[in-house]
């Protein structure tokens, strides 16, 4: 779902360490992340290869809020994405980058909140978060798909809004995860993830798929 203003129900305990550099979940915990207040970890070296591949913007941030097993699980669920978007580059290098931001940013604290937890075998899992995106990010991903944005939604002859491609993402049933995307600029301890995404007048492979 997507939100514009504060809501309640957040699970987390008020002494969380939102900096960079720290995640607020780590491994995997039957298909959700364990809850996992931690320093970002270092990948191995399948895991890094995963990343790179997937998650070029990241490649060099040395440190992950994902392990290899994590970074798998990544690869499957984006390969879905990678069928409805192929020869598209914009569109899918523009969406990898929300899901890698998510699984995989060593700064994963700093734009992510736990709203719900689950039990996993004696472990805290995370069953809803709330992502904190820009409103530029939010655009760009939106234009940059946008053409596409049936496939993503399953509107299979009608494009979806932003708002509806973001709801449906945050939560359909291939999701286990749920998540709210909350669309803010930076505010308190909270900093949405920046980094410079394709635009729609780059001369790249996939340009078509852009809107504008």
């Amino acid at each position: 779902a997507v939100v514009s203003t504060q809501s309640t129900g957040v699970v987390e305990s008020e002494d969380i360490v939102r900096e960079r550099g720290t995640c607020v979940g780590y491994g995997d915990c039957g298909g959700l992340a364990c809850v996992a207040n931690v320093p970002a970890q270092q990948i191995s070296s399948t895991g890094q290869s995963i990343v790179d591949e997937l998650c070029p913007h990241l490649k060099d941030a040395g440190t992950y809020c994902c392990n290899e097993e994590t970074a798998k699980i990544l690869r499957s669920k984006l390969g879905k994405a990678d069928i409805l978007l192929k020869g598209c580059e914009n569109a899918l290098t523009n969406f990898r980058s929300l899901v890698c931001e998510l699984t995989c940013s060593p700064n994963q604290s700093q734009f992510v909140e736990v709203l719900e937890e689950e039990d996993y075998k004696g472990t805290p899992a995370a069953k809803r978060v709330r992502f904190y995106i820009s409103p530029e990010y939010y655009n760009i991903v939106w234009k940059s798909v946008r053409k596409q944005s049936h496939l993503l939604c399953g509107k299979f002859f009608s494009e979806c809004s932003a708002k509806e491609l973001y709801d449906f993402l945050g939560d359909n049933a291939f999701t286990k995860v749920k998540t709210d995307y909350y669309v803010t600029q930076a505010n308190g301890e909270m900093v949405p993830p920046s980094h410079s995404h394709l635009s729609c007048t780059e001369n790249t492979p996939g340009v078509c798929s852009c809107d504008g």
